[in-house]
């Protein structure tokens, strides 16, 4: 049998000779708006879509909604809203260019201060003598600082804690937290069954929360208040100013 290897570069040749030039290829224009895609229309089903319509490039929202209506991720109903170069999911107002990035929450602690940004960081600012101003990488729904040192709820529901551990305040036990409270030497945390738990220095009984269920939970210097799923308040720790005695309602 003879070999077709010697035949090859003509079979290529006449390969591309056939090949119809994108110029000189049939021009199909489905929804009758005179355009094919070969004229760059992004939807050839429908003649409201596309250039010279209202919605150039078919990103669902029309011209006068549109703050970029070449770019289909940019605009109404796009990943960018406001072409402002924030994502939808990060930006607080994705219909105003001139909102970003902003602030969910903020916490002052003893001479730091931390809050969470829409994009879930951490960012804090002031003095940083234990590495309280110095967070985690990762992305969290709450922070509290306390201080010397910092807490802050993961978007796992662990709790994360940074800064000074002389008496294991940052040092959280595991499972899932709702809320968290850093204070002098201690911190406390609602879980996600309602119970506190609380870590760090117990000298005054403040660490030492009682049972039942809870909203929310402060941690003080060296007390502790929280507010029940009852309505209720109720404080334990350190009195000697009777900060561990509320006002009956």
């Amino acid at each position: 049998m003879r070999s077709l290897l010697p035949l090859l570069p003509l079979l290529l040749a006449l390969t591309l000779a056939c090949e119809v030039p994108p110029e000189n290829k049939l021009a199909v224009d489905n929804d009758g708006d005179g355009l094919s895609e070969f004229d760059g229309d992004c939807d050839d089903s429908d003649a409201d879509r596309g250039p010279g319509t209202e919605d150039e490039d078919c990103d669902g929202a029309v011209t006068a909604d549109d703050c970029d209506d070449g770019d289909d991720a940019l605009g109404a109903e796009a990943e960018d809203g406001d072409c402002d170069g924030v994502l939808t999911a990060d930006d607080c107002d994705d219909g105003d260019a001139s909102v970003g990035i902003c602030w969910l929450t903020v916490s002052a602690g003893g001479l730091d201060t931390c809050g969470v940004t829409s994009t879930g960081s951490v960012e804090c600012w002031g003095r940083d003598y234990y590495g309280e101003s110095s967070p985690p990488a990762g992305t969290f729904e709450s922070v509290s600082a306390g201080t010397h040192h910092t807490c802050g709820v993961a978007s796992t529901g662990s709790v994360e804690c940074w800064g000074s551990d002389d008496s294991g305040q940052s040092r959280p036990p595991a499972g899932t937290f709702e809320t968290v409270s850093g204070g002098y030497w201690h911190t406390c945390g609602v879980t996600s069954t309602g119970s506190v738990e609380c870590w760090g220095s117990d000298e005054f009984g403040q660490s030492t929360a009682p049972a039942g269920t809870f909203a929310n939970v402060s941690a003080g210097g060296n007390h502790t208040c929280g507010v029940t799923s009852t309505g209720s308040v109720e404080c334990w720790g350190r009195d000697d100013y009777s900060q561990s005695t509320p006002p009956e309602l």
